[in-house]
């Protein structure tokens, strides 16, 4: 009974040490893993994502986030707690463990307990682990759609920037087109106004000349009035010299007849 007891006590310490060194070995991986999460995490650079404006997103990885940080602390505190009370718990068995049968019994339901506890870590662990890995899943599609809604955005930027720089050109050429034109427009302008400005001058030289030449005609017309008038007069003066020779003729015939 000693004998089987101890052989118990002996196996049961392998399985303990082979439990605990799993567990250091998994607490290296987790902290592999961590670190490499910290580096593969989209997180670390959520000014990226807020550059990219897609809110929904970034609500969803503030949040995966969040319990990635809340299992990393449960993953932590669970290590701790096992690297601190599975040794104390095994050197307080090898301690008070001195082979008889009486302590046999207690020390085989300690080491029930014990291996029930690691049992209950092992799962924990392994369910850490699914966690963990699918929380790279979904950093890793997260990642992805961040890439994909950069390159995204990246082609609506060069897209607006080409369309920019396409109406900027047009703009430009029809605004030279349009200064031509105003130019042109203002050219013609002065020209219309100089020949306006000529015209009117040759209408004022003309309405002078007609004002002139009407003067001159009214100047005309009295003088030709008054040189009718004149004539009119040496008519009449005329008439009575011919009716006085006439009358004297007339006189010079009786006396000789």
């Amino acid at each position: 009974m000693s004998t089987d007891g101890g052989d118990n006590h002996i196996d049961s310490e392998n399985h303990i040490v082979d439990d605990m060194g799993f567990q250091n070995q998994h607490s290296n991986i987790t902290d592999k893993d961590e670190s490499g999460l910290a580096k593969e995490n989209p997180l670390h650079n959520i000014d990226q994502f807020r550059s990219d404006g897609s809110d929904d997103l970034i609500k969803m990885v503030v949040d995966l986030n969040f319990q990635n940080d809340y299992l990393k602390s449960q993953i932590l505190g669970l290590k701790d707690a096992n690297l601190s009370s599975a040794p104390g718990q095994l050197n307080y068995i090898m301690k008070h463990d001195d082979g008889s049968n009486a302590n046999g019994r207690e020390f085989h339901e300690k080491l029930k307990h014990l291996e029930k506890q690691l049992l209950e870590e092992r799962q924990t662990r392994s369910a850490a682990e699914e966690a963990v890995k699918h929380l790279q899943t979904v950093y890793l599609e997260a990642d992805t759609k961040v890439q994909e809604l950069s390159n995204k955005l990246t082609e609506a930027q060069q897209k607006m920037d080409k369309e920019l720089k396409d109406r900027d050109e047009k703009y430009s050429e029809l605004d030279s087109k349009f200064n031509r034109l105003h130019k042109r427009a203002k050219q013609r302008i002065q020209d219309v106004q100089k020949e306006k400005e000529d015209l009117e001058a040759q209408f004022r030289d003309v309405n002078e000349k007609a004002e002139s030449a009407s003067s001159q005609l009214s100047a005309l017309q009295l003088e030709l009035e008054r040189s009718r008038q004149q004539a009119q007069d040496a008519l009449k003066a005329m008439d009575m010299e011919r009716q006085q020779l006439r009358s004297a003729n007339n006189k010079y015939f009786l006396v000789n007849s």
